[in-house]
């Protein structure tokens, strides 16, 4: 396993990045942290959460799972404790300073 790829993989999704889409469940998505990295292939990482219109659901993703990503275009594709695909579009959100200039004075009617 390439623990720096894993390691890389892990930053993006859960530092660089605050909003998570995938488009195959056309949803955004929960990712919870549920271990910390330890070299084993079988250690879970993540659980990643969604909700569609049959119902919840989740998969776990494990440090195997994590050094099989691959990237194309802007989708990071990561694979399940089943080897099942997952795509994912990884966005951040960040603060915009608000400032509201206006004149002091009351318009009289």
């Amino acid at each position: 396993m390439n623990r720096h790829k894993i390691a890389s993989v892990v930053d993006q999704i859960a530092v660089k990045s605050t909003h998570h889409f995938s488009p195959e469940n056309n949803s955004y998505v929960n990712v919870v942290i549920v271990g910390q990295l330890t070299g084993e292939p079988d250690n879970v990482v993540f659980e990643i959460k969604w909700k569609s219109e049959i119902g919840e659901h989740s998969v776990d993703i494990t440090e195997a799972g994590l050094d099989k990503a691959t990237v194309e275009n802007d989708t990071l594709t990561i694979f399940d404790v089943d080897g099942e695909p997952l795509g994912l579009w990884l966005s951040r959100m960040v603060p915009v300073p608000i400032v509201v200039d206006w004149v002091a004075v009351v318009d009289k009617i």
